[in-house]
């Protein structure tokens, strides 16, 4: 006989059932017969005990197991398809799990007359569940009011028919205690309806019901206004002032929806997850309903509400399988693992930026900066914010007509670009994206400047030579290093600068007491810089000092990239359909997602941004500033580019709204 065989000939079913009748027969006289007198009446409790257990056990193992666990879920599936085969585990096999696993523990545990009576307990319920299961398929029980109603129950479980229930096949206690025996109603006469005549509207409404109450209770006491839309166009107001416009709605497609936002509480990378496998949408304003998080976690501290929650929503029926279940493979292409090995760095890049250059232009400004722009004011456009953030770097480098500039990780060349058309260097930048260059260089041939700018696929460490560049930027680039390789890269950094050049380079760091280590941070480290781990502030400085470069000025943009990202989301959602199409619904939700998360890290100081400049000292009198007050300055430079600008095509086209009067820019770019 096959040990892993499921299905069987009729005389292997017949063998199963009689090896247990017997196995049943001759514990029980044996106890009956040997069995101490003082011991009896202790083992008589202990054998119903253990019938009872088996109850539980069948439910549990069926509802979790066979439904939930791989690859038994895949094996129990085979007798959905095909109820009436003769599928089982064979005689040996259970045999065996029955002796390792309830009688010699039994045995060690109790001793030889308990642990026998309580194996006889459970032996016995396992008996009468092969002997129920069989005759609910294959026997006519119009003449057996209990097997009839056996028999509807598991039929009911079988057709699925809006979510699986009705787990127990001999008893339907536990089915009634969990609330997942959903009976159809009764017709006039007071019979059950007929299998085939049930629809899914009372199993629909029996789960939003339960799912309205469980989210009352999980936002009860928020200070957030609300609504909620179940998927059978329920729609609940929650929050304090209930009745009145809500932000935002959260719209549920299903009861798993709901069940895996209160199971996920506690971890928000799971939540994240449900939110991108479209389990529960968010509609109205994301950083309104971001900001659930902190009612979020106080729940989390509560323990006798998280335990009504958690109980509750595992009680919840589950779903029918929908087309987002298939997308989870989405979520588990995501780059975790190798961090910051050679092999890994052009995937992670991949995963980043070779989307598709058209989804990055749905969002980013038209010069196609992917980093924090610089504010004056809180109004201002994003391209504005990036223009003077291009031109705050070339300042801060102090660039001349005629210098040579690297830019290490130079995306689709905004930088270069920039620096070649309003300030005449000599431009190099280098990407390892091919999607980027591809970009970078129709833009470079559309402005005119191949005479100035060039671009390479390359990685920082392939660049040779010594002392090559008077000034080098690198933007955005540091976070996804690693700590361990900063070192050769800020002395990669020095070997190419000249004497006296200047380094400038604009990273994301972590805060000193650990902010990088928050579940949100985690959650965008994980997604968004997929390969990233940001050092601190004062880790990059000593690093830079230890490669002999000297730091000369440090500014926090943490703030600016608040504003950035929020800027990013809004142009993200006014263009969804778009994305959509590029890219596919997960990834849109994700990168929604993820960058209103980021807003709102940066904007809570879990994560920061510097650009720190310095310069490789070589002990000669120092050319630079006293001030910073040269950033700033609006003076005839402005007049001059403006001429230069003229005589040059220009890669990025100019805007129709006028300088407002009486403002001082770090931009000497005519703001047109």
């Amino acid at each position: 006989m096959p040990l892993f065989k499921l299905e069987h000939s009729k005389l292997v079913h017949r063998t199963d059932i009689a090896f247990y009748v017997v196995g049943v027969l001759v514990l029980a006289v044996w106890l009956g017969l040997f069995c101490p007198a003082e011991l009896r009446l202790e083992c008589l409790l202990l054998a119903a005990l253990g019938l009872v257990a088996w109850s539980l056990l069948e439910y549990l193992l069926h509802r979790f197991v066979l439904h939930g666990l791989s690859p038994f879920r895949q094996w129990h599936q085979s007798h959905h398809q095909r109820p009436g085969a003769l599928i089982g585990l064979s005689t040996l096999s259970s045999a065996a799990l029955f002796i390792g696993l309830v009688y010699l523990p039994a045995l060690l545990a109790l001793g030889p007359w308990r642990g026998s009576s309580l194996a006889l307990g459970i032996m016995s319920g396992y008996l009468a569940y092969i002997l129920t299961h069989h005759a609910v398929h294959h026997f006519d029980h119009s003449g057996n009011a209990w097997l009839a109603r056996r028999q509807l129950c598991h039929h009911l479980h079988h057709s699925a028919l809006w979510q699986a229930g009705h787990f127990g096949v001999t008893s339907a206690f536990w089915d009634r205690l969990f609330a997942s025996d959903r009976l159809p109603p009764r017709t006039a006469s007071g019979k059950w309806r007929n299998v085939a005549e049930i629809t899914t509207r009372h199993a629909r409404s029996l789960s939003a019901r339960k799912s309205s109450k469980l989210l009352g209770q999980l936002f009860r006491g928020t200070s957030s206004r609300m609504n909620a839309r179940l998927w059978d166009g329920t729609l609940l107001q929650l929050g304090p002032t209930a009745g009145t416009q809500a932000p935002f709605t959260l719209v549920y497609r299903h009861a798993d929806g709901v069940q895996k936002m209160i199971l996920s509480n506690s971890d928000p990378q799971r939540l994240a997850e449900a939110y991108f496998r479209d389990d529960f949408d968010i509609e109205g304003d994301l950083f309104a309903a971001l900001a659930l998080r902190e009612h979020m976690q106080t729940q989390r501290k509560v323990w006798h509400r998280r335990a009504r929650l958690l109980f509750g929503a595992i009680m919840l029926p589950s779903s029918v399988t929908t087309e987002s279940d298939r997308q989870k493979g989405f979520l588990r292409q995501q780059i975790t693992t190798g961090m910051h090995s050679d092999a890994e760095k052009p995937d992670a890049t991949t995963f980043r930026y070779d989307l598709s250059n058209a989804f990055y232009g749905l969002w980013l400004d038209p010069a196609m900066v992917y980093s924090c722009g610089y504010f004056e004011q809180i109004d201002d456009s994003l391209e504005q914010a990036q223009r003077a953030k291009l031109e705050l770097i070339c300042r801060k480098l102090q660039l001349h007509p005629g210098e040579h500039l690297l830019d290490i990780g130079c995306g689709w060349g905004a930088l270069i670009l920039h620096a070649a058309q309003y300030h005449r260097v000599h431009a190099h930048g280098i990407t390892l994206s091919r999607e980027q260059l591809a970009l970078a260089r129709e833009r470079i041939d559309a402005a005119g400047l191949q005479a100035l700018v060039t671009v390479e696929c390359c990685d920082y460490r392939d660049l040779k030579g010594q002392q090559v560049y008077d000034k080098i930027a690198s933007v955005g680039l540091s976070e996804h290093l690693g700590p361990d390789n900063l070192p050769l890269f800020f002395d990669t950094v020095h070997r190419l600068l000249k004497d006296s050049g200047l380094f400038l380079n604009q990273g994301i760091t972590q805060c000193p007491d650990g902010g990088q280590r928050t579940a949100s941070a985690r959650l965008i480290n994980r997604y968004l810089f997929t390969d990233g781990q940001p050092d601190t502030l004062g880790s990059l400085v000593r690093r830079m000092e230890q490669a002999q470069l000297e730091v000369t000025d440090v500014e926090s943009l943490r703030r600016h990239y608040g504003l950035t990202l929020r800027l990013w989301v809004s142009r993200l959602e006014q263009r969804q359909g778009l994305a959509v199409e590029y890219v596919g619904e997960p990834t849109y939700r994700a990168w929604r997602l993820l960058m209103a998360a980021s807003a709102l890290v940066f904007e809570a100081g879990e994560l920061g941004v510097f650009q720190i400049v310095t310069s490789r000292h070589n002990g000669a009198p120092s050319s630079l500033p006293l001030t910073r007050r040269p950033l700033y300055r609006d003076d005839c430079s402005i007049q001059r580019l403006s001429e230069a600008v003229d005589a040059t095509p220009s890669a990025h086209p100019p805007r129709a709204n006028a300088d407002r009067p009486g403002r001082s820019r770090p931009c000497s770019v005519p703001r047109k």
